[in-house]
């Protein structure tokens, strides 16, 4: 599960919340996704995405957190991660400089944005309109990142982007902001742990883009 606070902030949580799969409602054989809490050797059943008679107390509720575990392809991440390899650079955390791991690292968490649209927002074709804020603030933050990079790597970066920003239009409508502002009321921008993302004072023109055609909302 991704965590999140403020930017800057890596938060060391006690316990774990993760998604899996529950095999429930014998003799039907139902199966649905249940979220399962840790606290050290202590598990329970906190949520599941389908009412199971057997179990009739847990909460019915659709679990954010699978929507992060799904692997999806970022060819113009990859493209870029590639041209890196080749030039003998990395945007490795442990290889790589401060700058070309964020600026590759935010890129992809971009990019999947666009990945999610144009595979139908799996699983069940729903996103959390939070999470498509996070995505926005991780564009706010490429709009910079080519600054702190090294000339030839600026480049290539600038390419991808390009790329990635190119397919985004493609599966979106311009709709001057009103749905994602109809969704969710301003906030600070946030950060998973690990990457740093500024709050933008002028949000990219991107922004004001929505989904077509737009998933649901939890």
């Amino acid at each position: 599960m991704d965590g999140r606070a403020a930017a800057g902030a890596v938060p060391v949580p006690r316990r774990r919340t993760r998604p899996q799969r529950l095999l429930a409602g014998l003799p039907t054989g139902l199966v649905t996704r249940a979220r399962l809490e840790e606290d050290g050797l202590d598990r329970r059943i906190d949520a599941v995405e389908q009412f199971v008679p057997e179990l009739p107390q847990l909460t019915v509720a659709r679990i954010t957190e699978v929507i992060r575990t799904i692997e999806l392809p970022n060819p113009a991440t990859g493209r870029f991660r590639d041209w890196m390899a080749a030039h003998g650079r990395s945007t490795e955390r442990s290889e790589g400089t401060g700058a070309e791991w964020q600026a590759g690292t935010t890129l992809g968490a971009w990019e999947y944005l666009s990945s999610r649209m144009g595979s139908g927002w799996p699983p069940a074709s729903w996103y959390p309109a939070d999470f498509y804020r996070e995505d926005l603030e991780y564009r706010d933050y490429l709009e910079t990142a080519a600054a702190g990079l090294e000339p030839d790597v600026a480049a290539a970066f600038t390419t991808a982007l390009a790329a990635i920003d190119h397919t985004y239009r493609q599966l979106t409508v311009d709709d001057g902001g009103t749905a994602l502002s109809a969704a969710l009321p301003p906030r600070a921008a946030t950060g998973r742990p690990g990457l740093v993302v500024a709050p933008a004072p002028d949000r990219t023109p991107l922004a004001s883009r929505q989904p077509h055609p737009a998933p649901d909302h939890p």
